[in-house]
């Protein structure tokens, strides 16, 4: 991995928007293909992450709403060069596809351009590009027979039911078989990735996000649409070595750390009938934290 992480400097963050516009104007397809070109990109070429940090930065960011892809350049981004190199990410990687639409938006008033053969070639491209890094990632993430077994049906589920909902509920299902089923399991460590982001920072960015939720909300609530924030403090979702759960426990005063499946509950009511009066809230599930 690379050691030069956190280190802002001019020299990295032209590295970081070299790398990013070039992948800005060479990666074709949707946000899965654009994970194809990154884990190329990012990880096998330059090595900025390993594999089992780019494949936890990938689920979180599919988790998230947004598009999955430029969160993942961000967060790369963040990793290699501060907060300016997720910004000059974002840039490098987002510029190019935005010129782009606008070139395309005055042809299309003169040219018919949607059946062109260069078009239908640049899929058949990022089909490929795709199949490569699913086929490189899945023997490392999916190394058993119970692990694929989780794929395969959460894929088949996916396809077969596509909904705006579907792809939450299934990660949130598989987590909970993921749980059950390697809970005796002995969790690999977890390389050390700095994020160079200060407390107060991180600090500015939730007040930042509580304004957001409040405003949103009172925008969305004519259309019965609610808009909450949750705050799960830490949570052991497998990064926490022996020194960090022995440093955070005594300050849980229900006597454990907590688990993904406490934020997966809370999710859960929220999304259901019985909380459509909750809206506007940031709500802290941390166990007394």
């Amino acid at each position: 991995m690379n050691t030069t992480f956190g280190k802002g400097s001019l020299s990295l963050l032209g590295e970081v928007l070299g790398v990013s516009l070039k992948l800005g104007l060479t990666s074709f397809g949707g946000p899965i293909a654009h994970l194809g070109y990154f884990h190329h990109e990012y990880i096998h070429r330059r090595k900025w992450l390993d594999e089992k940090s780019y494949a936890e930065l990938v689920a979180l960011c599919q988790f998230l709403p947004g598009p999955a892809s430029s969160q993942v350049g961000i967060g790369i981004g963040i990793i290699h060069a501060g907060l300016l190199g997720g910004l000059v990410a974002w840039l490098g990687f987002t510029l190019p596809s935005v010129i782009a639409l606008v070139v395309f938006a005055f042809l299309l008033q003169h040219y018919v351009i949607t059946d062109a053969g260069w078009i239908h070639g640049l899929k058949i491209v990022a089909v490929a590009i795709v199949a490569h890094a699913i086929w490189g990632m899945g023997q490392k993430l999916t190394p058993d027979r119970a692990r694929i077994t989780i794929a395969v049906l959460t894929a088949a589920a996916a396809l077969a039911w596509q909904t705006p909902y579907s792809q939450a509920v299934l990660i949130l299902l598989s987590g909970f078989v993921g749980v059950f089923l390697f809970r005796n399991k002995t969790i690999d460590p977890v390389p050390d990735v700095h994020i160079p982001i200060s407390r107060s920072l991180g600090a500015v960015c939730l007040l930042a996000i509580s304004v957001f939720t409040e405003s949103l909300a009172a925008e969305l609530a004519p259309l019965c649409i609610t808009v909450n924030a949750i705050d799960p403090g830490p949570t052991d979702s497998g990064w926490m070595s022996e020194e960090v759960k022995k440093a955070l426990l005594p300050r849980f005063p229900m006597g454990r750390i907590g688990l993904p499946e406490d934020a997966a509950r809370l999710i859960t009511f929220l999304a259901s009938d019985d909380s459509q009066w909750i809206t506007g809230q940031i709500i802290h599930s941390r166990g007394g934290f």
